[in-house]
């Protein structure tokens, strides 16, 4: 049984260690987990603190060889524990097989009084060694005086069955003795009843320390789930320390591209310094926790050694009990086989449970220091990681002193960039102003000019349209007439008889009234011949074009077929002043159509220019630090598809430069052309 002692005793310590590590008081040694990257984790005092920050780096390896060391004496008191586990077992085998034999012995011989006294003593013994294993229910002198009255009854009840067996013989002599027995069988009535009530006190006793006994198992049991909880949180808390020491390493390969590709803002320097001090110092304190941890692993062994000696100590005390309570068990003697039989029956399924709660426990144990050993390999790991952390470091240092070399230079070139810029800006705002100040008296002109030219525009072409139709007429009269001259040729010599007769006829008649008469007939073929010969044949002006009146006119003779030379003449000139007419219009038109699409071109690039002004009033404002981090981020980004946009109205560009900067996004210029475009001046 001290071996099974031993074993609660190390379970026991084990799970005092993850309940102060779950459940943390002020004067436990425990400290709360920490998250990665967490700078208040593992800080129990300012004294403490100070002094692992003092001594956590040169320390480490010293205290990494302790815990080493301090784990090989875990691990041989483990083995001496496995070892006193097997004696235990085999102690219980044989106790199990005793137990059996006297129980089987005892059934087949019940009148064997002192074995069975013998055997009952074993038998209580053990099965309050199995209630009560670490001393719960200690022994006071509360149960010696209830045990007291068992001795006494236990005596009397001898004493009455050797009497009740004596007496069938003194009974034949007579009938005196009768009174006597009747007296002596009421006192045995009353004896039982009395041990019958013990018999109830200590059934719920028994129960009690049951109760006690599994409720002390759910507590283990608890606690075996709190350690393995506390290992599996180690695990993750070291895996976590892997992924962060990773993400540091991925961190610290960025500065590097970073720093080799860097470029000339003071800005982005000083937040590359920044972001090597946060990794160093995130280093720094993830050795304190480290060490801190390391501290509180050694004290929390030293607590479980201390704890094991008490429970040595009072497992010397429960021994010395245990034999005052075999002396004491010894002297009582039970009320009947059968109750003897179930109690022993009791006891081997108590020792059955015992025996299949101590193998639980072994492979309980088995798992945690399977679990104790990974840890170790984890911790030795990360001893190695943060050995390349340093390393590292060291380098990072080397690093960072020359970027604050190369950062001097960048920094003189940044101050010679920004004073050519600040003098571009000016001359570019000077002459935004002036410009905006031109275009402001340009526009309003360059307006009216454009719409008395869509004016001019929309009348010319309502003119050619007319002229157009007229035109059309005047082609459709001119086939009239052709068709009218073809059909006269056969009576053109009679008609021309006719009309000398009857001028001749008319001249001698109206001689005296054809002078005073200006519409008379003889004047109106004069006026009528002469009217070809006196029309210009081009129109100097659109005014006296739209003026001009149609050229078809009848014979003073109220005939059209009465002089047909007069006709065709009429014809041909109609037709010769339309075309000259209609080419004349075309020249106007053309002309209109040329002026207004110089007026366009014109409007097109003043609009332009006024866009650009606007865009360049609008960089004036622009802030300087998110344009950085705008462009930086362009550069970086494999994708620059979704921030094409943000580019775009950061920097105001035109549809042609966004158009040829999307051209461009898969090659290796565009991030010349962007800060080309931003401090060399580009014209926009």
């Amino acid at each position: 049984m001290f071996n099974t002692l031993l074993k609660k005793a190390s379970e026991s310590s084990f799970a005092a260690l993850a309940g102060e590590a779950l459940d943390p008081r002020p004067g436990s040694p425990a400290a709360p987990r920490r998250q990665p990257g967490s700078p208040q984790a593992g800080q129990h005092s300012s004294a403490g603190t100070s002094a692992r920050k003092a001594s956590s780096k040169p320390c480490c390896p010293n205290r990494n060889q302790q815990l080493a060391k301090n784990a090989d004496q875990l691990k041989d008191e483990n083995e001496a524990l496995n070892e006193e586990l097997r004696e235990a077992r085999a102690v219980i085998q044989a106790m199990r097989g005793s137990l059996e034999d006297k129980a089987t012995d005892e059934f087949l011989s019940p009148k064997q009084d002192t074995e069975n006294e013998t055997f009952a003593t074993q038998a209580t013994i053990t099965a309050v060694t199995l209630e009560d294993p670490l001393g719960a229910a200690p022994i006071n002198g509360s149960d010696e005086s209830e045990r007291a009255p068992e001795k006494a009854g236990g005596a009397t009840l001898s004493s009455v069955t050797s009497e009740a067996a004596a007496e069938p013989r003194e009974s034949s002599s007579g009938d005196s003795g009768t009174s006597d027995l009747e007296e002596k069988i009421k006192d045995l009535t009353q004896q039982l009843a009395a041990k019958s009530e013990q018999c109830q006190q200590l059934e719920k006793s028994h129960e009690e320390r049951a109760h006690e006994l599994s409720k002390q198992k759910t507590d283990h049991e608890e606690k075996m789930k709190k350690m393995k909880a506390i290992f599996a949180a180690a695990n993750k808390n070291l895996n976590e320390y892997r992924q962060s020491i990773a993400a540091k390493d991925e961190e610290i390969a960025e500065l590097k591209t970073q720093l080799e590709n860097r470029s000339p803002s003071e800005e982005q320097s000083s937040e590359q310094n920044q972001l090597i001090q946060d990794l160093e110092a995130e280093l720094k304190k993830q050795s304190e926790v480290a060490a801190a941890k390391l501290q509180q692993m050694e004290s929390k062994y030293k607590q479980s050694n201390a704890q094991l000696e008490n429970l040595k100590v009072e497992y010397q005390q429960y021994k010395q009990r245990a034999s005052t309570l075999l002396q004491q068990q010894r002297e009582a003697v039970h009320a009947d086989d059968d109750s003897k039989l179930k109690d022993l029956q009791n006891q081997l399924e108590a020792l059955t449970k015992e025996n299949s709660e101590l193998q639980e426990s072994e492979s309980k144990k088995s798992a945690l220091e399977g679990e104790l050993q990974l840890a170790m390999d984890q911790i030795a790991s990360l001893e190695s990681s943060q050995e390349m952390s340093r390393r590292q470091e060291r380098q990072q240092a080397r690093q960072l002193k020359d970027l604050e070399r190369s950062l001097k230079d960048a920094q003189h070139e940044r101050i010679a960039a920004e004073t050519r810029l600040a003098s571009l800006q000016e001359l570019r705002a000077a002459e935004a102003q002036n410009m905006m100040q031109e275009l402001g008296g340009n526009t309003k002109h360059i307006e009216e000019r454009l719409a008395k030219k869509e004016e001019e525009n929309a009348e010319l072409h309502r003119i050619l349209d007319r002229s157009n139709d007229e035109l059309s007429a005047a082609r459709q009269e001119i086939q009239n007439l052709r068709d009218i001259i073809s059909n006269s040729e056969a009576s053109e010599q009679e008609s021309k008889v006719l009309a000398q007769l009857q001028i001749s006829t008319s001249l001698g008649a109206r001689t005296s009234n054809s002078q005073n008469d200006p519409e008379s007939p003889i004047s109106r073929p004069s006026s009528s011949m002469s009217l070809p010969s006196e029309r210009p044949l081009v129109y100097p002006t659109l005014a006296e074009l739209l003026a001009a009146k149609p050229l078809v006119e009848r014979s003073p003779f109220g005939e059209t077929n009465a002089v047909p030379s007069v006709t065709a003449s009429l014809s041909s000139t109609k037709e010769k002043e339309y075309q000259v007419k209609l080419q004349h219009l075309t020249e106007l038109l053309n002309e209109s159509e040329a002026n207004h699409q110089r007026l366009l071109e014109q409007e097109k690039v003043l609009k332009e220019e006024i866009r650009n002004l606007d865009r360049s009033e609008k960089r004036q404002g622009l802030n300087v630090d998110y344009l950085k981090n705008v462009v930086l981020k362009f550069l970086e980004a494999s994708d620059r598809e979704p921030l094409l946009p943000v580019l775009t109205t950061v920097l105001q560009l035109s549809p042609t430069e966004v158009a040829s900067l999307r051209k461009k996004t898969a090659q290796p210029s565009t991030s010349s052309m962007v800060l080309g475009g931003l401090f060399g001046g580009g014209g926009h």
